[in-house]
């Protein structure tokens, strides 16, 4: 088959086994990360490349994804909230890194059809839905999409010719200079589209090594004087990392840029056990890659504190045997397969290996892109293992066998794609496996949206039973204690909420304006000050200081100060003409 069969395929396959989660609605964080981002609402893009991600909602973070949240605002402002469109989005992304690792691993000499199978099992995985499927979690798909095409870049540089380009009468040539150039400002939109992907440059490193040991007839200094364009190509994504480190420990450190899983526990405050829990973690991912059945978020584990205990010994162990197969395969077969593939999956996940500590211990979609170079570190081990066997006989059991998989993965993600379809539907699943005061909270909110009140009280208070330290729960609860009419019941709850988090935007509005309902005045105007003081020119906290004015008989500068609104908010007519009646009403 020609190349354009194989992508067709790998487009077709993929596309039928996500068709199902295109109708999926939103989920999860999908709240503070896009409908409820006033970043993303507004298309503030300044905003978006000056603030943590999440604070578009209110919420201190340390997330710095600004053009993944770039991705959120365009088509919110193309499509407005359908969850369609993301969803199309994400599997179209999802889609090109499987074409975009299928044209790299050709470029590694690898056959045709073992390109196809690895890039394949890539895209149908099932445990690539949380990446996909889920729209928030397109930070992975997209830093990949730009990571690999950065790779594509690179090798470039080291195919000695100069690429063309010719349109009716323009011709256009890129010089290997040119790709150099391309591969650090993909770099620099990788990491921009999420943090993890300031490993890619690993992988820069390891096509380079690749390609010096498959021209060995060259000492190291000829290679590198043949190809010294790829060198500054390195320098400058070199470059990139130390400024993006610089800006993120000044301008850009938010909150506690280095230490995003700042919870005070051993795991947090030890490097060296974050480091031998990561010897039990990986195994656990190994174990997830091979057998993904059942799948879900917010896993954990025990966290491993001793030196001589059986994860790390193992871990040590099986490194020890990878480097040997290392060994006997470039000996025996001249390959470099087993090293490629181990270096790209060890060295993928480093940044969430616990060297940094980051917000959680493990995540499914963090094997995203690693679980590539653990495909590529099987095919390696299988080729080392059955040469010796006839080829026809391997590639028959080879191809069944693949098959086979392919369909086992296919139904797995169609059923993932299912448990991803409705709010309630994922929390329901997701406590089968583990009881979380966030799943129990964003349950509550689900129940709340459908009107089933008394299940979501229930929701709300056993998340508050196992954490009481996470506002969102007090704020949802108020926000059912105000719909059902409980004000002071809702006004404790709005005012727990700020308590933990004084600068929990959504918050502020609702309490503001049921201490005015209520005629606690003084208190609502103490709130409105300091919402002034942390968002100034907000619309609704303007608005709120006009209604109180109005209610303090302050009729004479509520006016003054709706003609200032009006001057400062043209677009806000219905907060004008609420304003004008009230304040008519009130004359």
């Amino acid at each position: 088959m020609r190349l354009r069969h194989y992508a067709l395929l790998l487009c077709v396959i993929t596309f039928f086994a996500y068709l199902s989660s295109f109708w999926n609605q939103f989920v999860w964080d999908d709240e503070q990360f896009i409908y409820n981002n006033q970043f993303v609402q507004n298309f503030a893009i300044t905003k978006i490349f000056t603030t943590s991600t999440t604070a578009g909602s209110g919420i201190d973070s340390d997330y710095y994804r600004p053009l993944t949240t770039l991705s959120f605002a365009l088509e919110t402002n193309l499509w407005g909230l359908h969850p369609f469109p993301f969803h199309l989005t994400n599997t179209f992304l999802h889609i090109a890194s499987g074409i975009f690792i299928f044209l790299i691993l050709l470029r590694l000499h690898l056959h045709k059809n073992t390109a196809f199978w690895i890039s394949l099992f890539f895209l149908i995985h099932p445990l690539q839905t949380e990446a996909v499927t889920y729209i928030n979690s397109r930070g992975d798909s997209l830093y990949t999409f730009f990571g690999l095409l950065s790779v594509l870049s690179f090798l470039e540089i080291y195919s000695h010719k100069k690429r063309a380009v010719s349109l009716y009468n323009l011709s256009l040539s890129f010089s290997r200079f040119f790709f150099a150039v391309i591969t650090v400002v993909l770099y620099i939109c990788t990491i921009l589209s999420k943090e993890i992907g300031i490993a890619v440059i690993g992988i820069y490193i390891l096509v380079a090594g690749f390609k010096f040991y498959s021209q060995n007839k060259l000492t190291i200094f000829s290679f590198l004087r043949q190809n010294y364009i790829s060198v500054l190509a390195i320098i400058g994504c070199s470059t990139v990392v130390v400024t993006y480190f610089t800006l993120r420990a000044t301008v850009l450190n938010f909150s506690n840029t280095f230490n995003l899983y700042n919870d005070g526990s051993l795991y947090s405050e030890s490097l060296l056990v974050r480091i031998l829990t990561f010897t039990k973690v990986i195994w656990i991912y190994i174990s997830l890659i091979l057998f993904p059945y059942p799948l879900h978020m917010e896993r954990s584990t025990k966290i491993v504190t001793q030196v001589v205990s059986f994860w790390p010994l193992l871990t040590v162990l099986v490194l020890c045997l990878l480097f040997y197969l290392m060994l006997v395969e470039y000996k025996k077969n001249k390959k470099l397969y087993i090293s490629f593939g181990s270096l790209w999956f060890f060295g993928m996940l480093i940044p969430v290996s616990g060297i940094i500590p980051i917000n959680g211990i493990l995540y499914e979609h963090w094997l995203y892109l690693p679980i590539v170079g653990f495909f590529i570190l099987i095919y390696g081990i299988y080729q080392l293992a059955f040469s010796s066997f006839s080829s026809s006989s391997r590639t028959t059991f080879l191809f069944y066998a693949c098959c086979t998989i392919a369909v086992v993965y296919s139904v797995l993600t169609i059923r993932q794609n299912y448990f991803w379809s409705t709010p309630i539907r994922l929390y329901e699943y997701l406590l089968r496996y583990t009881q979380s005061a966030r799943i129990y909270n964003n349950l509550g909110m689900a129940y709340s949206n459908k009107r089933q009140q008394d299940k979501a009280i229930a929701m709300y208070q056993k998340s508050l039973q196992l954490n009481k330290n996470y506002p969102q729960t007090f704020h949802n609860l108020a926000n059912l204690y105000r719909d059902t009419n409980q004000p002071q019941l809702a006004i404790e709850n709005y005012e727990q909420a700020l308590a933990l988090q004084p600068n929990f935007y959504f918050s502020y509005p609702s309490l503001i304006y049921l201490l005015i309902e209520t005629e606690d005045y003084p208190k609502a105007a103490q709130y409105i000050e300091h919402y002034k003081n942390q968002w100034p020119d907000n619309p609704s906290i303007e608005a709120m200081e006009i209604i109180l004015l109005v209610r303090t008989n302050k009729e004479t500068d509520a006016e003054k100060k709706l003609l200032e609104f009006a001057t400062t908010f043209p677009n806000e007519i219905s907060y004008q003409k609420y304003l004008q009646e009230l304040l008519q009403e009130k004359k």
